[in-house]
C-alpha cells in the first residue's frame, strides 16, 4: 500500500504502514480472498463497509525481509471523511488568477 488515507481507521489504529503490501481480505464472518493481481477498485469496494463492522486483512509488513512474513490486521470501520484527507489545489478564477482551495471547499484568494 502506497499511502493510508488521513484519519482513517487504518491510519488510527496505527497497525498498518505505507509499504505493507494486503495479501487477503476477510468480512468478519467470511473466509479470505486473495487479492493480489486484482484491480484497486474491486479491493476498495472488499475492505469498505458499513460503520462498526470489522474486516480481516492478511498483511505482509513492509519492515520484514521474509516474503513469507505475514500478520492478521483487524480493522474495525469507520465513516472517513474525504475532503479533510485531500491535498489543497490551485483553481483558476474568472479573471486568471489563481485560487486556492482550502480543505473545506472553500476558495481563498
Amino acid at each position: 500500500m502506497k499511502e493510508l488515507v488521513p484519519g482513517g481507521p487504518a491510519d488510527l489504529g496505527h497497525q498498518l504502514k505505507e509499504g505493507d503490501q494486503i495479501i487477503s481480505v476477510a468480512q468478519d464472518t467470511g473466509e479470505p480472498v486473495e487479492i493480489i493481481g486484482m484491480k484497486l477498485p474491486k479491493v476498495v469496494e472488499m475492505i469498505r463497509g458499513h460503520k462498526g463492522s470489522q474486516v480481516h486483512l492478511e498483511v505482509h509488513p513492509a519492515d520484514k525481509p521474509d516474503p513469507s512474513a505475514r500478520e492478521e490486521v483487524v480493522i474495525t470501520r469507520d465513516v472517513v471523511k474525504l475532503n479533510s484527507a485531500r491535498p489543497r489545489r490551485d483553481l483558476p478564477s474568472a479573471h486568471g488568477r489563481r485560487r486556492r482551495r482550502a480543505p473545506g471547499g472553500d476558495f481563498s484568494s
